[in-house]
């Protein structure tokens, strides 16, 4: 449980997740057309309470809790490309929240 689902090309894909007291850095995707699950490459960083979400085919897993700490990283999986990696944030917002909300 505590773990993000995302869909691309018709397929599930479960990452992360809260596993007997830690999180989890396990990626299944579920093919609904063969009612089946396979077990793919785990993420870099075990999370839960996670979000995820699909941009051109790719699902960034954003943010989350690893144990006892809080995420601010960023990691992308790409389900026709194996490992999965981590991806730098920085530069890449035009405005921090903080800023934006001291407006």
């Amino acid at each position: 449980y505590f773990l993000s689902t995302s869909v691309v090309d018709g397929k599930i894909y479960s990452i992360g997740g809260w596993i007997v007291f830690t999180a989890g850095s396990t990626v299944e995707e579920y093919d609904p057309a063969m009612d089946k699950w396979t077990k793919k490459a785990d993420m870099p960083t075990a999370r839960a309470f996670l979000s995820t979400s699909v941009v051109n085919g790719k699902i960034y897993a954003i943010g989350g809790n690893s144990v006892a700490n809080v995420l601010s990283t960023v990691e992308e999986y790409d389900p026709g490309f194996v490992p999965p990696r981590s991806v730098e944030a920085k530069g890449k917002f035009p405005t921090m929240w903080g800023k934006l909300k001291a407006r």
